[in-house]
């Protein structure tokens, strides 16, 4: 995770897996290189090669996929799980949270998250 963090402040490029921004599966994939863990760049096949695991039981470094409606198909957005409701992930929002940033883990209504183990 620290990888990640040295990326704090980089923007959110579409389709980017660094060095100069991400998207949001650029990051994950980019910091979990650094492990030596190869990660296809899609947050969706990402799911597909993580080990599924109850959000509730999520921990430190674990994946935060996040879906329309629950399912591997409507998987939109993926974040690495820092503990204690925390994220660091790239996003792309029209407004403050541009970038790669660390925030709370978000839920609201239509958006459902999964978790994954890699």
């Amino acid at each position: 995770m620290s990888f990640a963090h040295q990326q704090i402040g980089k923007p959110y490029i579409w389709g980017s897996d660094g060095p100069n921004g991400f998207d949001c599966s650029g990051l994950t994939k980019a910091s979990w290189s650094q492990a030596g863990v190869y990660l296809t760049h899609s947050s969706r096949i990402q799911y597909q090669q993580a080990a599924k695991v109850p959000v509730s039981e999520a921990q430190r470094g674990d994946l935060l996929f996040y879906s329309n409606d629950g399912t591997q198909a409507g998987i939109f957005h993926v974040a690495i799980y820092l503990g204690d409701g925390q994220v660091i992930h790239s996003i792309r929002d029209w407004s403050s949270w541009d970038g790669t940033k660390v925030t709370g883990m978000y839920y609201s209504s239509g958006l459902l998250p999964l978790a994954g183990r890699v």
